[in-house]
């Protein structure tokens, strides 16, 4: 059996940073898939299930960030939070 793997790349302007309540949604969201879901910034990297290292990411303003997933549920795994993203991008750009 081969593993799935899924990648998307987008770049959000995040006005006001991942700090820690869309971190722990994210931690929340990605606790129901099954894949290991990675988000890289640059040279950097996280575990999507973990607060402390998606903050140590420094996600601020306008950024690039990848997201890969290994696993059955990857391309799920990384649509949603791809999809998150975006979300915050546009309720963040709401807010003065």
């Amino acid at each position: 059996m081969s593993v799935l793997t899924s990648e998307q790349t987008i770049q959000p302007v995040l006005a006001q940073g991942l700090h820690v309540r869309p971190a722990r949604q994210i931690t929340e969201s990605m606790a129901t898939f099954q894949a290991k879901v990675t988000v890289s910034n640059g040279d950097f990297s996280a575990d999507a299930r973990s607060v402390l290292e998606l903050l140590g990411l420094g996600l601020f303003g306008p950024v690039t960030i990848q997201v890969a997933a290994e696993g059955e549920d990857a391309e799920e795994a990384v649509a949603s939070l791809c999809d998150f993203f975006r979300d915050l991008e546009q309720e963040q750009a709401k807010k003065p």
